[in-house]
């Protein structure tokens, strides 16, 4: 499933910068206005984007269920709240697909060890999470920091 993943992250990198496609999608996102400006169309760009979306995000949750539980006995346990998790490995990898394989690798890496310290030392499983959202808030507050000076002024007295 590895294989598979960075199989399609590429395919994904090559279709968002050096398509056409790719470039409707980059120009949607960055401004609407501008990309029905330019004349693209708003509404089939999007729809054919949700598709490829969920067609990856289904290719995912089939990966986890055929390698990992072999079965859909009890639904609400197969994600584990891993959709949350993909955001912030989105966000990590700044949007770009390729760089989006070394943040879910770092982030498998906090999931296996996560559970590995939950074991071991008995900690709740709210732990990986709590930390996932930590890194998360560091994450917005570090690009908003990079966006926003911050600056002190003293008081004249």
């Amino acid at each position: 499933m590895l294989v598979l993943a960075v199989i399609t992250a590429l395919v994904l990198c090559f279709l968002v910068f050096r398509t056409r496609f790719g470039y409707e999608i980059r120009v949607i996102g960055e401004n609407t206005e501008a990309a029905r400006y330019a004349g693209i169309d708003f509404f089939r760009t999007s729809l054919i984007m949700m598709a490829i979306s969920g067609g990856v995000a289904g290719l995912a949750g089939v990966g986890e269920l055929a390698t990992i539980h072999h079965h859909l006995s009890y639904p609400e346990t197969i994600s584990a709240g891993l959709g949350f998790t993909a955001i912030i490995v989105a966000w990590l990898g700044r949007l770009n697909p390729a760089f989006t394989i070394l943040s879910g690798l770092f982030f498998a890496g906090i999931i296996v060890g996560g559970d590995a310290i939950q074991m071991s030392m008995n900690m709740p499983a709210a732990t990986v999470n709590v930390f996932n959202g930590l890194i998360l808030v560091f994450l917005i507050m570090g690009d908003f920091f990079l966006s926003h000076r911050v600056r002190f002024k003293r008081r004249n007295s």
